[in-house]
């Protein structure tokens, strides 16, 4: 019984098509992260900005 030579490749290709996938995806997830990242780090300067005015008018 030798292998059958089509599902082999068929394998093949699934694999390699698996692999391209994940890298792909791991790098659409590297710049979703970064874009998070980004936009977090707004938020958080804007939020601190929020803050530091509104407790300026609670001052004044």
């Amino acid at each position: 019984m030798h292998p059958d030579p089509f599902s082999y490749s068929t394998t093949f290709i699934h694999h390699a098509g698996r692999f391209f996938f994940i890298s792909q995806n791991q790098s659409r997830t590297g710049k979703l992260i970064d874009s998070l990242t980004a936009q977090t780090s707004q938020l958080g300067a804007s939020s601190s900005e929020r803050a530091r005015s509104e407790a300026a008018e609670l001052w004044t």
